[in-house]
């Protein structure tokens, strides 16, 4: 992406772009953290991404390629494009997105998930307050829906026993919808190196 993409992506306003001098303490601090390379070609600057554990260069997750047995610990999920061309980086309030992130982690191999509004400061470093303003924003959003209630034991409860509630995410967002736009990516993958490789061949 050119350098002024990314300062529109990054921006709050719909028309106007982070300034190039803002950008360029960005990719400054990301360089600094290790998180990036940076080089010139001819007039233009190269940033390539880097693995935040390793010095490594990064590489795509392929979660498509995971084993099935496997997918319950894969540690990646997909965030739709929709995420941006829909502006749901705008519309949605931070707890909103952060929830969304975390529904996303956790319907990456299922259909559903659930998150007490206790634990969510112990699994996800964010309090119980924050938890429920982001739930209720993406149910209002009608991004998440509620997909059954479960009643179980709750040593800590004076009845004994407490109700779990299970949301699934919706729309674009949905874990069909990330499926089918995986499947997608990953045919037009395919067909990009196939074509690369017959010019290639080709020109031999």
């Amino acid at each position: 992406m050119a350098g002024s993409g990314v300062g529109k992506a990054l921006s709050v306003s719909d028309t106007d772009p982070l300034p190039v001098p803002a950008m360029s303490r960005i990719w400054a601090r990301l360089e600094d953290h290790g998180l990036i390379d940076r080089s010139r070609v001819w007039k233009r600057t190269l940033v390539r991404p880097r693995d935040e554990s390793t010095t490594r260069p990064y590489t795509r997750p392929r979660p498509d390629t995971v084993p099935e047995k496997e997918k319950p610990h894969e540690s990646y999920f997909i965030l739709p494009s929709a995420y941006w061309t829909e502006r749901w980086h705008t519309k949605l309030d931070l707890p909103a997105r952060a929830l969304l992130l975390i529904m996303l982690h956790g319907t990456s191999s299922k259909n559903e998930t659930y998150l007490p509004y206790e634990k969510a400061e112990s699994w996800y470093g964010i309090s119980a307050k924050t938890t429920q303003r982001g739930i209720d924003q993406l149910l209002k959003m009608e991004l998440l829906k509620v997909t059954r209630r479960e009643r179980v034991v709750a040593d800590f409860s004076a009845t004994g026993h407490a109700t779990r509630t299970y949301y699934a995410l919706t729309g674009p967002f949905s874990r069909a919808a990330r499926e089918k736009l995986q499947t997608s990516s990953a045919s037009e993958s395919a067909a990009r190196a196939a074509a690369a490789r017959a010019a290639a061949g080709s020109a031999e």
